[in-house]
């Protein structure tokens, strides 16, 4: 199952208590770290942040918005590797298809979308949402490579090697551009370290 699916209801309820909504795919990333066990403040944190962009979005929350009586779902690499196997036999699908191109034409799958990706690390990466309220702290491989906490390692996330890691770079001033003016209009201050130019590229996804 993709998170896709669960956030444009191409999920039905079955014996494990996975119901369509936004727990499904609390789910899908977690899986029995933090589903399956009652009430959990970290999912219940997931919960708000959905709430707050879809209010932002002006959206409705729909239903099933946590997983807490949901059967968790296997996590670590057999999972991963499961996924990918899934992954693999569905790419070439008309369904993968027509699902990218709703999430194209959809503002509201496109912004579910963009949370998501917004919220969840991947790989070795953070969340970029980790990284911009502070509370990220780099490893010692991401020191040594210079991944230290600032909006740079957003960028790094985003596009890695194509705009990180081989000095100046035009697309990279531009984000920063519009990054200082956004804080300019909230009044804040920009923080340190918002280039990625001398940063190691993350790996991608």
């Amino acid at each position: 199952m993709t998170s896709s699916w669960a956030i444009i209801g191409n999920v039905k309820q079955n014996e494990t208590r996975q119901v369509p909504g936004y727990g499904v795919i609390t789910n899908i990333i977690k899986g029995g770290i933090e589903c399956g066990r009652g009430y959990n403040d970290n999912v219940a944190n997931r919960i708000g942040f959905y709430k707050r962009y879809s209010d932002i979005l002006g959206v409705g929350y729909g239903n099933n918005l946590d997983c807490y009586n949901q059967r968790g779902w296997a996590t670590g690499p057999m999972a991963y590797m499961h996924k990918d196997i899934v992954l693999l036999r569905k790419i070439t699908s008309k369904s993968i298809q027509l699902q990218l191109w709703a999430s194209s034409q959809d503002p509201t799958i496109s912004f579910k979308t963009a949370i998501w990706f917004w919220m969840t690390p991947q790989g070795n990466k953070p969340s970029s949402h980790d990284v911009i309220i502070g509370n990220w702290r780099p490893s010692a491989a991401n020191t040594s490579a210079s991944r230290v906490p600032g909006y740079g390692v957003i960028t790094n996330i985003i596009n890695v090697g194509l705009e990180c890691g081989h000095g100046s770079d035009n697309r990279v001033a531009d984000r920063i551009g519009f990054y200082k003016r956004y804080y300019d209009i909230l009044g804040v201050s920009y923080g340190n370290n918002l280039d990625c130019y001398n940063q190691k590229p993350l790996a991608p996804n």
